[in-house]
């Protein structure tokens, strides 16, 4: 009789670290604004003064504004496996294994530092040096009643910045003999950055004056426009996305083995059928002769060939079913960096409707139409899916693992 071996493992291993930093400004609101001091410097640090008058003489002026900043990087790999052998006949198994990252980094001034005068004009004397990192000064009063006076004057730039980055490849494969059935999807890859500056500025209607040396070039004097910004990076969406990018990779794979459920086990009874005839053979020390001529020995070969030739007719690379599955993937790989809406959206596109043109074209240039309308079919229904969960990465994770698989498997083979 022959003996069979089962076996399955998963491991994976991750890190995750994320920090981030949300600057308040603070707010002082006055009337009407003294500041005298001989010695004394002015420091404003993530800080806006609001008045309507603004009368100084000090030694020296600096305002900086602050960045708020986030950032993300996390590191995921798994890999699993299966094997089944059956002594005498060989046997069968699977692996599965996924890897990505993904990192972003996230940097802007929010809430820009500065004085903000209103009609009441300021009459300002710094006889020092007065340094602006980002900083605005402006007025809303007419420019002679602005009056600005320093020896040295600075400015400093900020650079704003939002970057995102990720790479996911998820690996899946599987089969019985020399009958592999691989699902390979580079998914979830993004890199893009977006740039922006935080000018210091004061305002056109002041009268500037600088005693040693003159106005930085860097300066603006469009204090409404000083402060440009980047767009945010959602760090949920990313999350989804990166784990949507995992489960695409295992959806063909997964659905073709439950599709030809049927079909895979007629496979493994005819081997392991087989397998018990070769190891009495091994065990009654058969000659060449004896294991040309069995009868029980042919029969259980023909039987094994036939059950893995009509599981490749079927289910194999060139069928219709796998020509749909290849097309299936190839739409879902498009929507692994989309949120749930552009997702919905997508389904719909021309774009969708390319990639299942190109994935099931026949060698000759000819469309399979059986393979492009079951295609269809199959993210119809996927569509519906996502639609009523309203959340395309947790749509998509928590079914495709089986039950976006067994989606594909009731719409295209019948089968519930």
């Amino acid at each position: 009789m022959g003996i069979g071996i089962e076996a399955a493992a998963q491991v994976g291993r991750g890190k995750e670290n994320t920090s981030s930093e949300t600057w308040q400004n603070s707010q002082l609101n006055t009337g009407k604004l003294i500041t005298k001091s001989e010695q004394g410097k002015l420091t404003l640090d993530g800080a806006n003064v609001n008045t309507n008058r603004w009368e100084a003489d000090i030694k020296g002026l600096e305002i900086t504004s602050r960045q708020d900043t986030e950032k993300y990087h996390s590191e995921q790999t798994s890999v699993g496996g299966s094997v089944s052998i059956t002594y005498g006949s060989g046997g069968g198994g699977s692996v599965n294994a996924s890897h990505s990252k993904a990192k972003m980094d996230y940097a802007q001034v929010n809430q820009q530092s500065g004085i903000r005068v209103g009609t009441g004009g300021m009459n300002v004397n710094v006889d020092g040096h007065t340094q602006l990192n980002g900083a605005v000064i402006e007025s809303k009063a007419a420019a002679e009643d602005n009056q600005f006076n320093t020896k040295t004057l600075s400015t400093t730039d900020i650079h704003n910045h939002s970057e995102v980055k990720t790479e996911s490849v998820s690996v899946s494969s599987g089969g019985m003999d020399a009958m592999m059935s691989a699902a390979m999807s580079l998914l979830g890859n993004r890199n893009e950055s977006e740039h922006s500056t935080t000018k210091s500025a004061v305002s056109a209607n002041i009268n500037l004056n600088v005693e040693n040396g003159e106005i930085p070039t860097a300066l603006s004097r469009d204090t409404e426009n000083a402060n440009q910004k980047v767009g945010q990076q959602d760090l949920q969406a990313i999350r989804e996305q990166q784990e949507m990018a995992k489960v695409i990779g295992e959806i063909s794979d997964s659905a073709v083995k439950i599709a030809a459920h049927k079909e895979l086990e007629a496979i493994e009874q005819a081997n392991l059928e087989l397998g018990k005839v070769k190891q009495q053979a091994k065990d009654e020390n058969w000659s060449a002769e004896k294991m040309e001529s069995d009868p029980t020995l042919n029969a259980a070969q023909v039987k094994a060939e036939q059950a893995q030739e009509a599981y490749n007719q079927r289910y194999g690379i060139g069928s219709t079913q796998g020509q749909t599955i290849k097309a299936v993937t190839a739409a879902l790989q498009g929507l692994a960096n989309k949120s749930p809406e552009q997702a919905a959206v997508a389904l719909a596109s021309p774009y969708i409707n390319q990639q299942i043109h190109k994935a099931t074209q026949n060698a000759d240039g000819t469309t399979n139409k059986t393979a492009n309308l079951a295609a269809h079919a199959v993210l119809s229904a996927i569509e519906a899916q996502i639609t009523g969960n309203n959340a395309l990465a947790g749509a998509v994770a928590g079914i495709a693992g089986e039950g976006t698989a067994m989606l594909i498997a009731e719409k295209l083979y019948d089968k519930p």
